[in-house]
């Protein structure tokens, strides 16, 4: 991301790109007013859009996949089989309590700790970012668990959940939720960096393994929650330095 306004630029006039502003200039116009970064109706819109695109694309080719695919639906019911086998008590009531972290609750009060913080440090940014990656996350979670309608693996449930199964809310929050708080932190942290993303990528990879070992989801819906959480994490991001290499250039300028 550090580059992001060079990439950018590079896109946009190199020599191609140059050819088809001759031939197109109206066209030409219009993209490069899509990749700006002076304003957010530019590059951080256009992104919000794609990434919401994406995660219907995305969701549809992965059902798609799954319900034409024997192969993977063997592998769903055999790992929850074998993951119902293998569970032990003290386990499973640590990844019960474990996995609440990453529920509804429990990401809307961290979430408004994370902005009372921000307040706090006048960082009015990561609010919007915050708010834009919550938003478009529990957005795509209940259109997508109402359109696909999947029945969750219920014979090897450690308790008993009511939405339907796909994709994995726990997984997808973890993703785009924890993974911008974990990013906040490398950012804003000179040392420790790589102990944080260690932590960070544990951490997810222990939700997601977590609501298998219950037996309240299957690998295709954690997989399908991660796919999507990263989207959203990606559009937050891609909003925080698009506001910093904006303010920077503000700075330079005087």
């Amino acid at each position: 991301m550090k580059y992001l306004s060079d990439i950018l630029n590079w896109l946009l006039t190199n020599h191609f790109a140059l050819k088809f502003a001759e031939r197109h200039p109206k066209l030409y116009k219009v993209i490069s007013d899509r990749l700006s970064l002076r304003d957010f109706l530019g590059f951080p819109l256009t992104m919000i859009v794609l990434i919401s695109i994406s995660s219907i694309l995305t969701f549809n080719e992965l059902a798609e996949q799954f319900e034409n695919s024997e192969s993977l639906l063997t592998l769903d019911a055999n790992l929850a089989k074998y993951a119902f086998d293998v569970r032990v008590d003290w386990l499973a009531i640590f990844f019960f309590y474990f996995t609440k972290l990453a529920s509804f609750p429990y990401v809307i009060s961290l979430a408004l700790i994370a902005i009372a913080i921000a307040v706090y440090l006048k960082k009015n940014i990561y609010i919007i970012s915050i708010l834009i990656t919550l938003i478009g996350t529990g957005a795509t979670i209940i259109i997508g668990k109402n359109y696909f309608e999947r029945i969750r693996p219920v014979d090897y449930s450690y308790y008993q959940e009511y939405s339907y199964s796909f994709p994995s809310g726990h997984s997808m929050a973890a993703v785009a939720f924890f993974g911008m708080i974990f990013y906040l932190i490398i950012r804003n942290n000179l040392s420790h960096k790589t102990f944080w993303f260690v932590a960070g990528i544990i951490f997810i990879l222990l939700i997601g393994f977590s609501r298998i070992y219950l037996g309240v989801h299957f690998l295709t819906d954690v997989l399908a929650g991660y796919v999507s959480g990263l989207l959203w994490l990606l559009l937050g991001i891609s909003i925080i330095e698009w506001y910093k290499i904006k303010s920077k250039r503000k700075l330079n300028k005087q």
